[in-house]
C-alpha cells in the first residue's frame, strides 16, 4: 500500500511539473484517472478499502486543486 501511494504522489508531482511536456503530461493525467476508477471497487478487508479511499482522494484533490 505505501508503494501504491507514493506512486500516485510522483505522478501528482510530475503532473505539476513543467519541465514535462503537453503530451507526457497528458499520459500522467490517463493514469491518475484510470487508478482513481480502479480505487472506486469496492476490495477486501477494511483496511484495504480504506486505503483505496485515501488514494481516490489524493487523486481528486489534485486534479480538483
Amino acid at each position: 500500500m505505501n508503494l501504491q501511494s507514493k506512486y500516485v504522489d510522483a505522478l501528482i508531482k510530475a503532473l505539476d511539473n513543467n519541465d514535462y511536456d503537453e503530451i507526457a503530461r497528458s499520459a500522467i493525467y490517463s493514469s491518475l484517472i484510470k487508478i482513481e476508477k480502479f480505487a472506486k471497487k469496492p476490495y477486501g478487508k477494511e483496511i484495504h478499502k480504506n486505503h483505496l479511499k485515501f488514494i481516490r482522494w489524493k487523486i481528486n484533490k489534485a486534479i480538483n486543486d
